[in-house]
Order: C-alpha cells, then structure tokens, then sequence
C-alpha cells in the first residue's frame, strides 16, 4: 500500500497485459473489430470474441481494470497541473534571474516523466479498452487577459507583455 491507501501496481506491466489480453482477458474488441462490425452493419454483439476468461473472471477484472483506470486518469490530471506549474516557475525564474536553480529544475524534471510516464499508460490503457483519454486543459493565470511583467531600473521602467 502506499501512503494514499492504494495498493502499489506495476504500471508498465499492467498497460502490456491489458493491451495483449484486452480480447482474451477483459473482452474489449480491437478497434478494427469494432470498425469491420460498423462496415457490415452489425452489433459488436453479433462479432465471435476470443475469451479465456469466464464472465464471473471478466466482470472482476474489469471492475479492476476501470477502477486502476479511473484512478490513473486522476493522478494524470493531478500530474499534468503538477508539471505546468512547475514549468511556469521555471518559465518566470528564467526572466526574472536567467536561470534556475539545480533543485527546481531537478523538481521540474521529476514532474515532467511523471507526466509522461502516466500519459504513455493511459493512453495504452485507452486504446486497448476504448475508453477516453481526460483532456487535459492548460490553465491561464489571468483568463484571457495578458500578463505583466514590469521591471524598474534606477527610475526606469521596461513593461513586458506575455
């Protein structure tokens, strides 16, 4: 368990079995399945699936599979803020000191293969079960409107818009 109370997974392994065993195991159809069936005018229904598993074994592992999913969706949105936000302080400690310190940018880093890692699973995850992907919005500071950024010097004054 980690500290949320969540049982540890490995992520990278689950994402493989799900996308190999999403007919067999969990009984999603490949897109191309459900694309034929649209093209002949039938039901997904009517489509002969492979399963290995039973219905009581298929009904388990999706209610696993969509709540690791549901779960994985939120920690995306959660890293995705994360991320913009420290690429924003980053952003605004360039301009204003010309640089970032080594532990901001190392907390940066971090966020950013976070970031990436989950979005990898998740879209797998997606494409294997069809389920969407959560957009991901870039929030504005001010809402539309441009920021300032002024800086004095000696009764000088530079006004930066961006």
């Amino acid at each position: 368990m980690n500290a949320a109370g969540r049982p540890i997974v490995d992520l990278q392994g689950f994402s493989m079995l799900v996308k190999f065993g999403a007919e067999t195991l969990f009984g999603f159809l490949p897109k191309q399945a459900k694309d034929i069936a649209a093209k002949a005018e039938k039901t997904v229904d009517d489509i002969p699936s492979k399963l290995l598993a039973n219905s009581k074994a298929q009904g388990i592992l999706k209610t696993l599979l969509n709540e690791t999913y549901d779960h994985l969706c939120t920690d995306l949105v959660k890293a995705h803020q994360d991320f913009r936000a420290k690429e924003s302080k980053c952003e605004k400690d360039r301009l204003i000191h010309g640089n970032v310190t080594e532990q901001k940018q190392q907390e940066f880093d971090n966020a950013k293969r976070l970031y990436e890692r989950l979005l990898s699973i998740v879209t797998t995850l997606s494409d294997a079960t069809g389920a969407a992907v959560p957009e991901l919005k870039v929030r504005s500071s001010c809402l539309g409107v441009k920021s300032l950024l002024r800086i004095y010097f000696d009764g000088f004054s530079f006004v930066f818009v961006y």
